[in-house]
């Protein structure tokens, strides 16, 4: 197989790993490492340049087998494999067919049928751009739960039942459409990463609230309260005071369906997890309900003692494909904000469905190429009048379990939901809405019961700050409502991370007694000692511009106290110091904003008569340093490979005597401090 083009980021990565090699092999001085190393690197530049340039007709063909993997896994299919793709799909289409109802009815205030469209269209798209061999694409219940609170609004003032299932419908498809379109937009500009910001304590509080918004929400159906229900419950502390209140009113057949449901469905589930390798695990709890209840609500005629079915369902067919009323600025402009949020939410999910996944199965996944396979799905989808669709990990594990190893069992399973569409709609007309809901509420109960495990975790760490995250999410949801209360989570969590990226990460080392080579941190290893008028500090981070301007403010905090943690009002209690040295092995990157802060610093130190060495220091970063001004600053006597090499030539130049031994106590640490060496 030819290898790839490598694009920007080999490029940068292949000129890295070229420069640590010169760098790996001379350890003699500066000028020789700069020129070799410089050649070198230059040299390797080029030559991937060249090659990039150069491409054949075998690696442009690559190219695209990796941007649309279906021409790659298509051609290369056996059909050894076609027997746990065909077994995998029809396993999880008995999930994925009354999921799909119960979210498009249940949450997303949309005919059931559109929810099977989700399950269909975006799960055909996936499996041609997607690079996951097991995940199940379609609709989910963040996402279904978002589009109703955004088709509750839009529909506050329409009483004409078809206006309102026409602009439901408009609704849905112009987000999915903004959710397409922005997913797709973040895999154009390379942001995989996106999904390592946000915090497991956000969303876990988020998941949880929605969790607890379903549960509130859906025992209304459950109960047979919907005929009493009002536009003005319409948060979920509404909701809930509502149900309480009315629970005399309930429709007795329907909490006994709905009960009888829920019942069946956790003593499955229970079963599953008790024996997780019995043949019970192959059991489509979901469909098994449905089937019996429809049934029995044909046969005994249900609807006839007030029990709420799904109604009229005439055999369907696909939408013809057309654009989504997308020109309309005010309805734009108020589907924005949940659109970001479910494609924000759609993405984290579905990546960590993917990676789970792949590492499982030894194949690896892009998370740019995922974002660009979802924003295709969602955008083809809305043509058709779809939902926003997204990666499920219940779906995907069945498909896992079921035996799934290629795209083909994804293709396969939405094909199987064209069928249902085409030719099983009117089966379901008799479904009994509580059983849809009954579906919904155990979703929701898993949400909720996993919050549990995870606040003990953080409370036995002492992981105060993720507590205090994850309960304001929860509060802020359930009270506020969705898109404000996750938003401020989101904006709170990203602070956090800035905060934490403003401070560079720098450990002060000092010397294991007995040994002359060995330093180590003295916060982690307190018999390290310190030398008098000597302070190593080792950098173990990139910097730039947004950690490296509190870093002044850190050297001085480690010159005076040797501890970054004490107070700056404190009074200095450390020898003064006459030597620094920066150990840079670990600093990867620096950019021009740092490499001025640090011209700044060491200018300091040389007007106060304080000697800077920099120890390790990268090939690649010589040239800036060089053409900063700060090589010549300090000549190439202060870059050296080891700090003994430093300790020697500080020996050399010693002419005062040490200061007598001392340990120096402060507040928060005692540092011990050891005679200048001779």
């Amino acid at each position: 197989m030819q290898s790839l083009p490598p694009d920007s980021e080999e490029t940068e990565a292949l000129l890295e790993i070229q420069a640590e090699n010169c760098y790996q092999k001379r350890r003699g001085s500066y000028s020789s490492v700069h020129s070799d190393t410089t050649q070198e690197t230059f040299s390797s530049s080029e030559e991937i340049r060249s090659n990039r340039t150069n491409w054949s007709t075998t690696e442009l063909g690559t190219r695209f087998k990796y941007y649309i993997p279906a021409l790659k896994w298509i051609p290369e299919y056996s059909l050894q494999l076609l027997s746990g793709d065909v077994f995998s799909a029809l396993t999880v289409v008995c999930l994925s067919i009354p999921q799909s109802l119960s979210y498009a009815s249940a949450l997303a205030r949309l005919p059931p049928v559109y929810g099977l469209y989700t399950a269909c269209i975006p799960g055909i798209v996936y499996s041609f751009f997607g690079m996951s061999r097991q995940i199940s694409v379609g609709p989910e219940s963040i996402g279904a739960i978002l589009v109703g609170f955004s088709v509750a609004s839009r529909v506050a003032n329409i009483s004409d039942p078809q206006m309102i299932m026409a602009e439901a419908v408009a609704t849905a498809s112009v987000i999915s459409f903004l959710v397409g379109m922005f997913t797709l937009l973040l895999g154009l500009l390379r942001v995989g990463f996106l999904d390592s910001l946000l915090s497991r304590a956000l969303l876990r509080g988020f998941i949880t609230a929605i969790g607890a918004i379903i549960l509130v929400g859906q025992s209304i159906t459950l109960l047979g309260l919907d005929n009493l229900v009002t536009p003005r419950e319409h948060t979920t502390l509404q909701k809930l005071i509502f149900v309480l209140r009315n629970l005399s009113s309930t429709h007795s057949l329907t909490a006994f369906i709905s009960l009888t449901s829920v019942g069946f469905l956790f003593v499955v589930h229970g079963l599953k997890r008790r024996f997780p390798h019995s043949r019970i695990q192959h059991v489509p709890e979901f469909l098994v309900v449905v089937i019996i209840s429809t049934l029995l609500c044909c046969i005994r005629e249900w609807k006839d003692e007030g029990v709420l079915i799904v109604g009229k369902l005439d055999k369907g067919s696909i939408p013809f494909p057309q654009l989504p009323p997308i020109f309309d600025h005010n309805r734009i402009r108020e589907l924005a904000v949940p659109a970001v949020l479910i494609a924000l939410l759609g993405f984290v999910s579905s990546a960590a469905i993917t990676k789970s996944f792949a590492t499982l199965h030894n194949y690896s996944v892009s998370p740019n190429r995922e974002l660009v396979a979802l924003g295709m799905s969602n955008v083809v989808g809305s043509l058709f009048q779809t939902m926003p669709a997204f990666g499920s990990m219940p779906r995907s594990r069945l498909a896992n379990s079921a035996g799934a190893r290629t795209q083909m069992a994804g293709l396969i399973s939405s094909i199987l939901v064209l069928v249902a569409i085409l030719y099983l709609l009117p089966f379901f007309e008799c479904l009994p809405k509580a059983v849809l809901s009954s579906l919904i509420f155990v979703a929701g109960t898993g949400m909720v019961l996993d919050a549990p495990s995870d606040i003990a975790f953080l409370w036995k760490i002492g992981a105060n700050s993720d507590l205090t995250l994850m309960t304001l999410n929860f509060t802020l949801t359930i009270v506020v409502g969705i898109e404000v209360g996750t938003f401020i989570s989101l904006s709170l969590a990203l602070l956090t991370l800035v905060k934490r990226s403003t401070k560079p990460s720098i450990t002060i080392l000092g010397r294991i007694p007995g040994s002359n080579d060995k330093f180590k941190p003295i916060r982690d290893f307190p018999e390290a000692v310190q030398t008098v008028g000597l302070l190593i500090l080792k950098i173990n981070e990139p910097l730039h511009f947004a950690n490296s301007g509190s870093l002044k403010d850190r050297l001085r905090r480690s010159e005076q106290y040797g501890d970054f943690r004490v107070h700056p009002s404190a009074k200095p209690y450390l020898y003064p110091i006459r030597n620094v040295i920066f150990e840079v092995e670990n600093m990867t990157e620096i950019d021009a904003s740092a490499i001025q802060i640090l011209l700044e610093i060491v200018g300091e130190y040389l007007d106060r008569g304080i000697d800077v060495y920099f120890i390790n220091l990268r090939p690649q970063h010589f040239k800036i340093f060089q053409s900063s001004g700060l090589y010549g600053l300090l000549g190439p006597e202060h870059f050296c490979q080891q700090i003994t090499e430093v300790l020697d030539r500080i020996d050399r130049l010693e002419q005062s005597d040490p200061p007598s031994p001392a340990v120096v106590s402060s507040p928060d640490v005692s540092i011990r401090v050891e005679p200048g060496r001779r």
